[in-house]
């Protein structure tokens, strides 16, 4: 065995082999380390340096928890701490994250020689940034410029959409006992299967009980989907990690004052958006039971050039006008101003000195709350945090949207055929303001008409309408 200076100009072996050109490929060069379960008691060995025992050799295990892993759909769910099928090398990795919504992640990974792109299958669970995230959709793409696979995945909290709920009517107390309720009437099918267990709490309290009435939809659903879920009756927001989930008045761990912004004009990744999509300036709300109650600026107290009328139809097991008030107020005071929302492209900022302000959103997550003052527009709002679009790559948040939001208001985007309890702290606030409004200049009027009652209020003055907005 001699030493030779190679033709690339790096010293050499007569001894060694050239280095395959795919990975585990045959022959094995005599200088990579090895393990054999007939060799070396298992411990890792090299042909080179024979003799060695496995004593002197330390295995501490290296910590390498900003990689990005692949387990078996059936992993227990105590199994999620090693390595999985694979540690994976992908080439794009960005999630969709939103306030009571959306959760999930879009992973491309090349076709590469040691295989560990074929563990990307549906059903099977990625693991990113400490997250389990459930692949649902896989598309393979090969083709002169590329070899690669791509996959979509959502956060494992939505198995809870596979799990269907059963004729669910009984009386809540509080929003745990909503949880329970929902888990007591879910169909039992984990014979034969290892499903996970999920522990979801809930801190939202109403004064009276909450009556419930599902059937036929997923736990998921119940939680936050359907028009009767916990989240669109007690309102509050979804929080959730991994196996662990909660619904509270503010979502668990978020920041009231995580940033305060001030936007100039001169700054072009950073828009404000004002809709009038959904706005409404006449609202006419009726019930099952033939009950109506209707809402409306007076004309001229509102720079537009007609009325924008809505209809909204409610659904409730038993005759009751002032839940149809509360819900159809609620409504109003969701869609009777414009939507201020502000989209950022945070990841062009990091170098711009006009952003400096900006950097500190990079750190921030969906839920956080803040202040911006708006100088094209003159106005200050306070945000949220509704949506965050990252590259777990590179740990940079992409894009970011911030809406703002009714601090007396925590009832999300609404839908029709609500039922509230008329009870939660967030309604109890809605009525107060509501009573206000009528104990002021505005003029109530109360009518019957063929036995249906209709409520209207007039003259909305310019304090009015700052109420309304939160002022």
């Amino acid at each position: 065995m001699a030493w030779i200076m190679g033709e690339d100009g790096f010293p050499t072996n007569t001894d060694f082999i050239a280095v395959p050109e795919k990975a585990m490929q045959r022959p094995f060069p005599d200088a990579l380390w090895r393990i054999d379960a007939d060799v070396n008691d298992g411990f890792p060995y090299n042909k080179l340096i024979p003799g060695m025992l496995p004593r002197p050799i330390v295995l501490t295990p290296l910590i390498r928890e900003h990689v990005i892993r692949v387990y078996d759909m059936s992993e227990p769910q105590d199994g999620f701490h090693g390595n999985g099928l694979a540690i994976l090398s992908p080439t794009y990795c960005v999630s969709e994250k939103e306030l009571n919504g959306r959760w999930d992640v879009e992973l491309t990974h090349p076709l590469d020689d040691w295989g560990r792109w074929r563990h990307l299958t549906a059903q099977n669970i990625l693991k990113i940034d400490g997250q389990l995230f459930r692949i649902d959709d896989q598309k393979p793409v090969i083709d002169e410029n590329s070899a690669e696979i791509t996959v979509h995945a959502k956060h494992i909290w939505y198995d809870l959409a596979d799990r269907l709920v059963l004729k669910c009517r009984g009386l809540a107390g509080n929003g745990n006992g909503f949880i329970s309720l929902v888990g007591r009437y879910t169909l039992d099918l984990s014979e034969g299967f290892d499903e996970y267990r999920f522990t979801g709490t809930s801190d939202i309290r109403p004064e009276q009980p909450i009556e419930l009435d599902l059937h036929g939809i997923s736990q998921a659903a119940a939680f936050l989907g359907d028009d009767s879920s916990l989240v669109n009756r007690l309102g509050g927001e979804l929080y959730r990690d991994n196996f662990r989930w909660s619904v509270n008045e503010r979502m668990e761990g978020a920041s009231e004052r995580a940033f305060y912004i001030r936007y100039g004009s001169e700054m072009t990744a950073f828009s404000p958006q004002v809709s009038y999509e959904e706005l409404c300036t006449f609202l006419r709300c009726e019930d099952n039971f033939g009950n109506m109650w209707s809402v409306s600026y007076v004309s001229g107290s509102y720079p537009l050039h007609h009325h924008k009328a809505r209809f909204a139809s409610f659904s409730y097991s038993e005759k009751d006008m002032q839940r149809l008030m509360d819900d159809g107020f609620a409504l109003w005071m969701q869609i009777s101003t414009p939507k201020v929302s502000f989209e950022i492209e945070t990841a062009s900022l990091r170098d711009d000195p006009v952003y400096s302000d900006f950097i500190g959103l990079q750190d921030c997550d969906v839920g956080d709350r803040g202040t911006i003052y708006c100088e094209p527009l003159a106005t200050t709002t306070e945000q949220e945090i509704v949506s965050v679009r990252r590259d777990h790559l590179t740990g940079d948040c992409l894009k970011m949207t911030l809406g703002s939001f009714n601090p007396s208001l925590i009832r999300p985007k609404y839908k029709a055929g609500t039922i509230t309890s008329g009870t939660s702290a967030a309604e109890k606030e809605l009525r107060a303001v509501r009573e206000a409004l009528f104990a002021s200049d505005t003029r109530q009027m109360s009518a019957s008409i063929s036995g249906m009652e209709t409520f209207t209020i007039y003259d909305l003055e310019e304090r009015t309408i700052n109420a309304l907005e939160g002022e």
